[in-house]
């Protein structure tokens, strides 16, 4: 039977008590200890090595792939609205007449048209909004259609 509390000064408890006797003994046991609790079990270790090389191989895949993918950033048809208003590339706007253009874009939502801005160099924007007819306006806006 096995006594819990020491009875006399030489008798100790568990071996816990004499660390600094067993310390040279017991480093491999803790390292170990410490590598299965952060790991797993030896088997475990294996394969989250495993897993890690797998990873990492699909890392360098994707990258490589995202490296030969051409970007296609802030590409913008040569007119583009919604109801509040639009641009018209400043190319489009030198080819055909960029304000019936917008006059046709903004009746077709029951607005008249107002400019708010031109970029005069390739790649710039004529830029407008659709506001509600004025006050005092007779009729709605027309959309020509031909």
């Amino acid at each position: 039977m096995r006594r819990t509390v020491p009875r006399r000064p030489g008798e100790v408890k568990c071996n816990a008590a004499t660390l600094a006797e067993n310390s040279a003994n017991l480093r491999p046991t803790i390292l170990f200890t410490v590598a299965r609790a952060l790991y797993g079990a030896a088997r475990g270790f294996e394969e989250s090595l495993q897993m890690r090389k797998i990873l990492a191989a699909g890392m360098v895949a994707a990258s490589a792939m995202l490296a030969v993918v051409p970007a296609k950033a802030d590409w913008v048809p040569p007119f583009k609205g919604n109801d509040t208003g639009g641009i018209i590339a400043y190319s489009l706007a030198q080819q055909a007449d960029a304000r019936q253009l917008a006059v046709d874009h903004c009746a077709s939502y029951g607005k008249v048209v107002k400019f708010l801005a031109v970029q005069p160099y390739e790649g710039g924007y004529v830029s407008f909004s659709c506001r509600w007819v004025p006050w005092g306006a007779a009729e709605r806006p027309l959309r020509t259609l031909y």
